[in-house]
């Protein structure tokens, strides 16, 4: 079994080679220099990387490859935590730079988004927080083990928060009413979520049958 800082130093690269690759895809050598790409991949890559976490124990159920990958199921999911907060935080910067955040807030487009955003933030920094060993031992497996589902929880906030701000762009690319003919990287993101989500009710209702 891999060290702990092998585990940590493995789930960071990965997370640095996926940022790097969104910051190209949004935008080119700007997605990793222009402040708002760089949010943006900042984004992706951190939900990216909670959405591999969580998809871990369906992959490995469904087609039992990769079993000594759910060793990299805590650090996947915390690095991406990690990334999430700074998209938060950078996220702040950026509107607080265009004027009070009451007035963002208080506009229709951006209240939903902003408050998913904010509950998912919360509770990757909950999760995180019982991630540690020692929660096992206060909580119990049982307990602890429901609490980390909440990640599930997390990636419906992140569909949330990304469809209510980008269906519009999404189904005028679909129509051709787009210059780019490569599907947005939101657009893949949300598939791969709602495709994991899927994984797990399969793998409940598999287990139900079993049962």
């Amino acid at each position: 079994i891999p060290s702990d800082w092998k585990l940590w130093y493995q789930a960071l690269s990965l997370a640095c080679y996926i940022y790097i690759i969104c910051g190209l895809y949004v935008g080119g050598l700007a997605g990793l220099t222009d402040p708002k790409l760089v949010n943006i991949a900042l984004g992706h890559t951190g939900m990216l990387m909670v959405i591999l976490s969580m998809g871990m124990s369906s992959i490995t159920y469904y087609w039992h490859v990769a079993d000594h990958a759910m060793l990299f199921r805590k650090y996947f999911g915390i690095v991406g935590a990690v990334f999430v907060m700074f998209h938060f935080i950078f996220s702040l910067v950026l509107i607080l730079q265009g004027g009070p955040l009451l007035s963002f807030i208080s506009n229709p487009r951006n209240t939903v988004p902003f408050f998913s955003g904010l509950a998912g933030v919360f509770l990757l920094i909950f999760m995180t927080v019982i991630s540690h060993r020692l929660a096992v031992k206060y909580l119990g497996g049982r307990v602890w083990r429901a609490l980390l589902r909440l990640g599930y929880l997390v990636i419906l906030l992140s569909l949330v928060h990304i469809l209510w701000r980008n269906w519009q762009t999404w189904l005028g690319w679909s129509l051709g009413y787009s210059d780019s003919f490569v599907p947005p990287l939101g657009l893949l993101v949300t598939v791969a979520a709602i495709v994991v989500c899927l994984l797990r009710v399969a793998m409940i209702f598999g287990h139900k049958k079993r049962g």
